[in-house]
């Protein structure tokens, strides 16, 4: 099969880069008219896609080792009932792979037996008691999400992360050089008007990531996608996943939120080229089926431009040379001990990263809180994103064919060993990504996931 170019630039082209001084570009778009959508009845939040597949966009098997290591079925019935119940009470799945198991772990027994027997069937799963629900998490959680984190007492909480029983929360503060030492985990609790036992300890670093440069267009999942942020500088991060309006067929794109952040009704490109062929459409601010006051996500929605062109389809291979393309074929939830693949446009496709926690706060400044997010670990400890990478698709491997995941969001312990372009000091990169979940933005909000039948 054809395959497509991931866009890169020269190392040398990074530092100083001038808007003036870029030219020309490689135009790969998907082919066929859009159509109308084709809303599956039976399949909450998915629309099928009724284009025919664009040159160079495969269903052939991904590799093995991209396998999420989930039994079949178990991620479409898990997303039927979070696509229909998007608050529902569980603290955290978890795969067992031992005994083959999937370990949820609640507070609401009763409605999620209901709800996961009818779905998943009685012998794919067990509920384990959760010490406080979800639901009170999350109020802890919005509180600080609401005040930026800060404590007021020249302490800023940066990393919330509940036991995935609910006993307790795990916070990372940031301490400024006048508070001289952590806040009591008492006097956080009183602060934060929380019941659930509080740990305190030093913020790990964290850092969003997004970076400036950027050139072809592609209109897949995983491609650089720009706007000018000054005459000499672009701001770059990397496409996202192709939803569209359940009632309107309205097209649209989901990236990460903090791309746009501030920069509402921003135009955006796919490349650096400011054409109106490379036209992607205007930021219209965080997408979420969270109820109003609820903690924000890291999911953020695109309209108008050219995302009626935008294909369910994601890359796959390096960020430089050729990669190969295949179809999107339906979305997940995230389960603890699964894998996934995070495909950024700089640092290219990594796969073998483990999910190794859900429902965290992370917040990379005062104006950036985001919760609900889930973190990887990259098993081989290689760099998994880097600068650059941000808002772009995370995928999960089912039966060789890939289904959305989420959108890249953050990474903890960044550092300069980086791989993909630039692999450098100018950029820094983890083996441990945060990821925005698919299902933190759609399903109950008029939205839904493109996908190919």
């Amino acid at each position: 099969m054809r395959k497509h170019r991931r866009p890169t630039m020269p190392n040398a082209a990074i530092i100083g880069l001038a808007i003036l001084a870029l030219s020309g570009t490689g135009i790969q778009a998907a082919t066929g008219s859009p159509e109308a959508d084709a809303s599956t009845a039976d399949r909450p939040g998915l629309i099928a896609e009724t284009r025919p597949l664009p040159p160079g966009v495969s269903t052939d098997p991904l590799p093995a080792d991209q396998d999420s290591g989930l039994p079949d079925g178990i991620q479409d019935g898990l997303w039927d009932v979070y696509a229909a119940h998007p608050q529902l009470n569980v603290n955290t799945l978890e795969w067992d792979s031992s005994r083959k198991k999937l370990k949820v772990y609640t507070a609401a027994a009763a409605e999620v037996r209901t709800l996961f027997a009818k779905h998943l069937g009685e012998s794919m799963y067990e509920l384990i008691p959760a010490e406080h629900s979800k639901a009170a998490i999350d109020e802890v959680l919005s509180r600080i999400s609401a005040a930026g984190g800060d404590l007021g007492n020249g302490q800023r909480v940066v990393t919330a992360r509940p036991a995935k029983d609910g006993s307790s929360i795990a916070l990372g503060i940031e301490v400024s050089s006048a508070a001289k030492r952590l806040a009591a985990p008492m006097d956080v609790a009183r602060v934060l008007d929380s019941d659930i036992p509080l740990t305190v300890e030093a913020a790990p670093e964290l850092a969003p990531v997004m970076r400036n440069i950027g050139y072809y267009v592609n209109l897949f999942s995983g491609a650089i996608m720009t706007r000018p942020a000054s005459p000499t500088t672009i701001q770059m991060c990397t496409t996202g996943f192709r939803i569209t309006h359940i009632s309107s067929n309205a097209p649209a794109m989901l990236s990460a939120d903090h791309c746009g952040r501030g920069n509402i009704g921003s135009n955006w490109y796919y490349s650096t080229v400011q054409s109106a062929e490379a036209t992607l459409g205007k930021f219209g601010g965080m997408l979420s089926v969270a109820p109003p006051g609820a903690s924000q996500v890291d999911t953020g929605i695109w309209t108008g431009g050219n995302t009626g062109a935008f294909y369910p389809a994601v890359f796959n291979g390096t960020n430089d040379g050729n990669s190969t393309l295949t179809a999107i074929r339906g979305a997940v939830i995230p389960v603890v001990n699964s894998s996934v693949c995070h495909s950024g446009a700089r640092s290219g496709n990594i796969c073998g990263n483990t999910v190794t926690a859900t429902g965290q706060l992370f917040c990379y400044s005062p104006v950036q809180c985001y919760s609900n997010q889930s973190t990887t670990q990259q098993t081989s400890n290689i760099p998994a994103v880097g600068k650059g990478d941000s808002g772009g698709p995370v995928y999960q491997s089912l039966n060789g064919q890939p289904y959305g995941a989420g959108v890249i969001s953050g990474m903890l312990f960044p550092n300069d060993n980086c791989t993909g372009d630039p692999a450098d000091a100018n950029r820094t990169c983890s083996a441990q990504a945060i990821y925005a979940p698919l299902n933190n933005a759609l399903g109950s909000n008029g939205w839904g996931f493109k996908y190919v039948p």
